[in-house]
């Protein structure tokens, strides 16, 4: 449990480095149909940590997964969302929606007792798409019809290759 804050700590020290400095390239107007072909990159060329934030071109609320790797080659993709001012008010009804919805989920507090949330998809694209279709329409409260995204990874190959190790 320890790592996986430690492992959110810098993801999210790492974000606000590449938003402040050194900003990776944006695949922009991505529609809700393209989502799972951006996911299917992330899990296969991603590297172990390797990320990608899903933004909404609109609103610039995101969802990211990160990509573990396990000792004995399991892929897991995990969402999470951090206590930050934006996210706040969407904290209680995300988690209701993850309970409703019957999601695998953690909740995680930091030493000023902060909480962040920890979404467990493994390794299910489907998942995934569902999970960022539902948190901004049920939880941002978008219209599903029209919706575009900017999408960016973070320690991924987007090239077709298949990494499986650390």
């Amino acid at each position: 449990m320890i790592i996986i804050v430690i492992a959110s700590i810098i993801l999210l020290l790492f974000l606000m480095n590449r938003y402040f400095f050194n900003k990776p390239y944006k695949h922009k107007n991505i529609g809700l149909s393209q989502l799972e072909k951006y996911l299917m990159i992330l899990r296969n060329s991603g590297y172990d940590g390797g990320f990608i934030i899903i933004e909404n071109a609109v609103t610039k609320e995101f969802v990211q997964f990160q990509k573990h790797i396990d000792s004995k080659g399991n892929i897991t993709l995990n969402s999470s969302f951090f206590p930050v001012d934006w996210n706040m008010k969407y904290f209680g009804a995300i988690k209701e929606y993850l309970e409703e919805q019957d999601f695998e989920y953690e909740i995680i507090e930091d030493e000023d007792g902060k909480e962040s949330i920890e979404i467990f998809c493994n390794d299910d694209l489907l998942l995934c798409v569902k999970l960022v279709k539902d948190i901004n329409t049920k939880v941002f409260g978008m219209n599903k019809d029209g919706m575009l995204f900017s999408i960016w990874f973070e320690n991924v190959c987007e090239k077709d290759v298949l990494i499986t190790t650390k």
